[in-house]
């Protein structure tokens, strides 16, 4: 009996930081971005494990790009989390700004290279969270740089909604 106790207790405490993160904006996008990156070329197949973290709306979206292939009208040709055709090195979340009672951007810099001197940072990309049910869940993706685009509005325009 104490054992089992002893293992439920355990796990709590192993489960309990998972859930609490997604209790403020960056700890939701933090712990996507962990997935995400533990995931690394996987991400796509590994897709439905990933639903918790997304709007049912931005997670629909993205679902039914990832299933269109290159012989489509529409494919999503590079990895949006990251915007880039290759995986990042390392993935920053800053600090939250709120945009009102249920909505804030967590911006987040990806690093690309191979490691060491050939490292170098991407534009920021906002994220923007949205609480549903007292947990925030990313809603869209806003890029920076010198081609900004809404992650959202691509889809929806891309698989014609």
């Amino acid at each position: 009996m104490k054992t089992t106790i002893k293992s439920l207790l355990l796990l709590l405490l192993l489960v309990s930081p998972s859930l609490a993160d997604r209790s403020t904006p960056d700890g939701a996008v933090n712990e996507f971005y962990q997935w995400y990156q533990q995931s690394s070329f996987e991400y796509r197949k590994k897709f439905t494990e990933a639903a918790p973290y997304f709007t049912e709306e931005l997670y629909g979206l993205l679902r039914d790009g990832f299933g269109q292939s290159p012989e489509s009208d529409f494919w999503v040709d590079f990895d949006p989390f990251v915007n880039a055709q290759m995986n990042a090195q390392a993935i920053s979340v800053g600090k939250p700004s709120s945009k009102g009672p249920s909505v804030a951007v967590v911006p987040v810099t990806p690093t690309y290279g191979r490691g060491g001197a050939s490292n170098y940072e991407g534009d920021p990309i906002k994220v923007w969270v949205k609480q549903v049910g007292g947990e925030w869940k990313i809603a869209n993706l806003v890029y920076t740089g010198d081609f900004p685009f809404e992650l959202k509005k691509y889809l929806k325009e891309g698989l014609g909604r």
